[in-house]
């Protein structure tokens, strides 16, 4: 396997694992000898990779007030619409009573133009008065309409600032800050506090640009977490530009958590496919190591064992890939057990 060293030397390697329709090896277990064939196996490429949260954010104010009082701390779990702090209200309650008592005094003068216009309107068919005189009382009665319009509009705001002195969570999730505490004076923009939401998370790393094209085309990624957990991806955005600094593409992936909890902030393990490419690969059970020797042993035309020195590739399961020493079509023993045995029924 070549190893190639990208931009900012960032060592990265490749990965590879077994094709799914790959033709296996042919097995025979009672001889303990298997027959190489070479099987195609999909090339990936290893990358760090960062869990963040799809929902994360700090709430601001949107009203004026001091911190009145907390409900929660650094670390609380939280539920979507619990309360989370409040704001002195003295001020947003003053607004909202002369708010809904202007309502009633323009509904009151409303009532009075619509009696006045109805009187005028009655003379006016009778032709008793003059048509200022309707028209005054037509005009009076629309003002008195547009002037309740006005007072119920200010009343709704009214109302709206007064709900604001309390902070209720948009999601649920964790608190991860407070910005203010009690006594603090709090002001529209000025944040509040923030947190982030554990049900939805994403992965984010960088692609080298001289593979951004094949990981666009095959769009197959794998993500492993520090315990060795494999974790879903259920969609992927490789960005369509590079990156001014650092010439790489971001690429993007939700994850189905599922059973394992990831938290925004801590590193996983991520692997994108390439290419495909041919090799072998052999049973690690073949594999002997002795040292820094690792070797298989290889049957001859005559049933003899013979041990051979192999350098060898990542392991998938059971087996491991073999980049050099071997052949396709060469015979060799499934463990040194096998090959011992061999070699005993042959008398050698």
């Amino acid at each position: 396997m070549k190893a190639a060293t990208w931009a900012g030397s960032v060592f990265l390697f490749f990965c590879l694992s077994a094709f799914a329709q790959a033709e296996a090896p042919k097995e025979s277990t009672e001889s303990g000898i298997v027959t190489l064939q070479r099987s195609v196996v999909t090339q990936w490429l290893s990358l760090d990779g960062l869990i963040e949260a799809v929902n994360q954010g700090t709430i601001s104010a949107q009203t004026q007030g001091r911190i009145a009082q907390w409900f929660v701390d650094v670390d609380s779990v939280v539920t979507k619409g619990q309360n989370l702090l409040a704001l002195e209200s003295a001020e947003q309650d003053a607004r909202q009573e002369q708010a809904v008592a202007q309502l009633a005094e323009a509904q009151a003068r409303v009532a009075e133009a619509a009696r006045q216009y109805e009187r005028v309107r009655q003379l006016f068919d009778k032709k008793t008065v003059s048509q200022s005189q309707y028209d005054s009382a037509e005009a009076g009665l629309k003002a008195a309409t547009a002037r309740v319009k006005a007072a119920e509009a200010t009343l709704t705001e009214a109302t709206r600032q007064l709900s604001y002195t309390r902070v209720q969570a948009p999601y649920a999730g964790i608190v991860t800050q407070r910005h203010l505490e009690v006594g603090e004076l709090a002001t529209p923009g000025k944040p509040l506090i923030s947190g982030f939401s554990l049900e939805k998370v994403r992965v984010t790393t960088w692609v080298p640009q001289s593979v951004a094209e094949p990981v666009r085309r095959y769009q197959m990624l794998g993500v492993q977490t520090g315990d060795g957990n494999e974790v879903k991806v259920s969609g992927i955005v490789l960005y369509p530009y590079a990156d001014a600094q650092n010439h790489q593409f971001k690429l993007r992936a939700d994850l189905e958590s599922g059973s394992t909890v990831l938290y925004p902030g801590t590193w996983v393990k991520v692997k994108v496919k390439t290419g495909e490419i041919s090799l072998i690969q052999v049973p690690v059970s073949a594999v002997v190591s002795r040292n820094e020797l690792r070797a298989v042993y290889v049957s001859g035309g005559d049933g003899v064992a013979s041990l051979r020195q192999v350098r060898l590739g990542d392991r998938e399961g059971d087996r491991v890939q073999v980049l050099s020493g071997l052949q396709e079509g060469e015979q060799i023993f499934l463990s040194a057990a096998d090959a011992a045995s061999r070699q005993a029924q042959s008398g050698q």
